[in-house]
This record gives C-alpha cells, sequence and structure tokens, in this order.
C-alpha cells in the first residue's frame, strides 16, 4: 500500500512537471501515465530539465547509459525508472 502511494506521488510530481514545462494543451485528467513524452508533451530541452528534476528531488545520478527513450516514453515509464533506481 505504501508503495501505491509513493508510485502515485512520484506520478504526480512528474506530471506536474510535464503540464509546467511541456508543451500540454489538453487537461489534466488527459495527461495518463501512458501518453507519450518525448516529442509530444517534452522536447529535448525539457527532456534535460526533466532529467535534471530527478536528479536534484530524487538523488538519482542519470547516467548516459540511462537516456534512452524507453525510461523516459511516458510518466509511467519515468516512474518506473524513478522507483528502479531507487530500489524500490
Amino acid at each position: 500500500m505504501a508503495m501505491d502511494r509513493t508510485m502515485t506521488a512520484v506520478a504526480e510530481q512528474i506530471r506536474d512537471f510535464a503540464i509546467d514545462n511541456g508543451d500540454w494543451h489538453g487537461t489534466r485528467e488527459e495527461l495518463t501515465g501512458e501518453v507519450p513524452l518525448l516529442n509530444n508533451v517534452l522536447d529535448s530541452v525539457g527532456l534535460v530539465e526533466l532529467v535534471s528534476l530527478i536528479e536534484h528531488d530524487f538523488g538519482i545520478e542519470v547516467g548516459a547509459d540511462d537516456l534512452e527513450p524507453a525510461n523516459f516514453a511516458t510518466i509511467d515509464t519515468v516512474v518506473a525508472f524513478i522507483l528502479r533506481r531507487q530500489g524500490g
């Protein structure tokens, strides 16, 4: 149960970031965990800013090997990446 709250909190933080810093014109509810982020909501600058947020807010060092689309494709994949790197 605690993991669900953690996942939800992380997802909400990533969603907030995408809405505030990305090119999202829909409603908050429409930006689900499955909506493609790359080249849809976040451009290359937005991706760099997202990586910076992950490093700063979650204490995760994001290396060059981590910068693959599978880790940043959707809110769900970003959350999974963060939790995996935190050992969750």
